[in-house]
């Protein structure tokens, strides 16, 4: 019945007599000269604050998962001075004075400490190069060897000496010109201004807190705290744990202190590092000898003497022509 009754509707329109439709025009449909959408402005802003979004995550990202840390403004770590002399060789000097005897020769006192230095062979040389930083690294490679958890290698590091070419700071600088180096200052006189190694490990600051970076070079260095160096030392375990995730960032992480320390302050960290080094600039400085071979009473890592350039060629054909 209801498709019969539009059918008949629609033939009833059809006829010469049928009734218009009722339809009125309201009015008429005009095109818009604007465009009404999309808004341009908006879309310029939301863009532009997307795109700075996303451009400011990626830096982010980038820089924690690279390691490198923003030094602070106008922070520079203090230079190393020069430990005192060994009582021992400072006291043979005396008495060699007061006998009226002279004084060994610069010749024959290298010659006497290249035989020291090749006897048993538990001290050894390292050539440090600021004119040829490849082949220093490559020798210090040779000389540490690889970690046995695959890891970077951590090397202790004594200040013997004041001369800046062969410091632990001139070491990091060299290695961190090639690749990813830290060192960690817990020298006497490093700085306790600012947050450092002790309070890390005491769970008041996070690495991004303490690490800075070197002024002039890519290095990052951290200090040992406010609290100083013997709070960072009296926690061993602790110490072993930050130094293998800084392991597993950098490629180099030295860990510095001073050559006339005693065995209980560097026995800790003679124990969680791969190698040792003492800097001695010339082959004759005894406190760095001395230095040397107490350190290798107390770890099973090799152990050299960080010698300049021309010092350590020197040193190797005096130790040959001894043999």
């Amino acid at each position: 019945e209801q498709y019969l009754g539009r059918y008949r509707e629609a033939t009833a329109r059809d006829a010469q007599n049928a009734t218009p439709a009722d339809a009125r025009v309201i009015s008429r449909a005009i095109e818009p000269i604007m465009p009404s959408f999309p808004k341009k402005i908006p879309t310029m802003v939301v863009a532009t604050l997307a795109a700075f979004l996303v451009s400011l995550s990626t830096v982010i990202a980038r820089e924690l998962l690279s390691g490198r840390a923003v030094s602070a403004s106008g922070a520079g770590a203090p230079d190393m001075p020069q430990g005192p002399r060994s009582p021992a060789f400072a006291a043979k000097e005396e008495d060699l004075a007061e006998d009226g005897v002279a004084q060994p020769q610069p010749a024959q006192r290298r010659e006497r400490v290249a035989g020291l230095l090749t006897h048993a062979g538990r001290v050894g040389q390292f050539r440090l190069d600021a004119r040829d930083p490849a082949g220093s690294a490559t020798e210090l490679a040779e000389l540490v060897g690889e970690a046995a958890d695959g890891l970077a290698p951590r090397l202790l590091v004594l200040e013997g000496t004041d001369d800046a070419t062969t410091s632990a700071r001139a070491l990091g600088r060299m290695l961190a010109g090639r690749s990813r180096c830290i060192l960690i200052d817990l020298s006497e006189v490093t700085s306790r201004t600012a947050p450092g190694f002790s309070e890390l490990l005491s769970g008041e600051a996070m690495f991004s807190d303490i690490i800075q970076r070197d002024a002039g070079s890519r290095l990052h260095i951290i200090h040992a705290g406010r609290a100083g160096r013997d709070a960072v030392v009296d926690a061993p375990d602790l110490i072993e744990l930050a130094l293998g995730a800084l392991a597993e960032t950098y490629d180099h992480v030295l860990v510095s202190a001073s050559a006339s320390d005693d065995i209980a302050f560097l026995a800790p960290l003679a124990g969680l590092v791969q190698a040792g080094l003492v800097t001695a600039g010339h082959i004759g400085n005894g406190h760095a000898v001395e230095a040397a071979y107490r350190l290798t009473d107390i770890m099973k890592g090799p152990v050299a003497l960080v010698l300049e350039a021309d010092e350590a060629m020197a040193g190797a054909a005096l130790a040959e022509a001894s043999t």
